[in-house]
């Protein structure tokens, strides 16, 4: 049996006198939906991107009376592109609005690594209290990619990008890296931020 919905299918529910918003569904936001929830569950337990490859033809299977399976597709190409420009920023956001929000002292952790393209890559964490969710979080932060650089430069980099995104550097209490013998220079340049 095979389930055919238009993908402009839309329905209004709730229009009332007093001026109340209209609600609108459609099977598309619906759609967007699962596949925000199915990105969300390939990230947290590290599916390859490969693996959104045909999914919506499995969900289809398993599901075929369901509408938003009907419409539901998702590639690897697309999977990436939604994760990289659309839930990364999103996230990204959350984090920094958590940090200005609390107020409070927060700490920075990064890790270099040279990736496979020979190219020195920092991720950079940040630990904070959050007033969202009322409880210490550590979530990740932003990548930063190098030619070959040395600490002055990586330093700059990482504080003008914390400046850039208005997290407050009066407000940071400590930076962690893994081993206490990496990048002193970016400790000694955080007196000048």
């Amino acid at each position: 049996m095979t389930a055919s919905v238009p993908s402009t299918s839309s329905s209004t529910i709730g229009n009332t006198s007093s001026g109340a918003s209209v609600v609108s569904f459609s099977y598309n936001d619906a759609s967007l939906t699962a596949q925000i929830y199915w990105l969300a569950k390939m990230a947290s337990c590290n599916f390859t991107l490969r693996s959104a490859d045909h999914v919506g033809d499995t969900f289809k299977k398993m599901f075929p009376d369901s509408t938003i399976a009907a419409v539901f597709s998702l590639s690897r190409s697309s999977a990436s592109y939604m994760i990289g420009e659309g839930l990364a920023p999103c996230f990204k956001t959350v984090i920094i609005e958590d940090v200005k929000k609390s107020n409070l002292p927060f700490t920075m952790h990064f890790d270099e690594t040279t990736t496979v393209q020979v190219r020195k890559q920092m991720d950079m964490t940040l630990r904070c209290w959050s007033p969202t969710h009322n409880e210490v979080w550590v979530a990740y932060y932003t990548s930063l990619f190098f030619g070959h650089a040395e600490g002055a430069k990586v330093a700059s980099r990482m504080f003008s990008q914390m400046k850039d995104d208005g997290i407050p550097m009066g407000k940071l209490i400590a930076l962690a890296r893994d081993d206490p013998n990496v990048n002193k220079t970016i400790l000694n340049e955080l007196q000048h931020y």
